[in-house]
């Protein structure tokens, strides 16, 4: 977790994360949040027709969920 201080001064704090695919456990995608509940949630709802999108709906599909690790 760091800390993030805003342009407000007021003190907020982040996570980086890795998200990871399930059948080799190697990273597909690092991001940054304040809320890793609410963000896994929106990568696990992901509707955009994009690769990591496409790679998200199907392993889903496949009855497996992706690996979210803070980094």
């Amino acid at each position: 977790m760091g800390l993030l201080i805003t342009s407000e001064g007021t003190i907020e704090y982040t996570n980086i994360y890795s998200i990871s695919c399930p059948k080799t456990n190697k990273p597909k995608y690092i991001g940054k949040t304040n809320n890793l509940v609410g963000r896994k949630y929106g990568h696990m709802n992901e509707t955009h027709n994009t690769k990591h999108g496409r790679w998200m709906r199907d392993i889903k599909k496949s009855g497996l969920a992706p690996l979210m690790e803070c980094i």
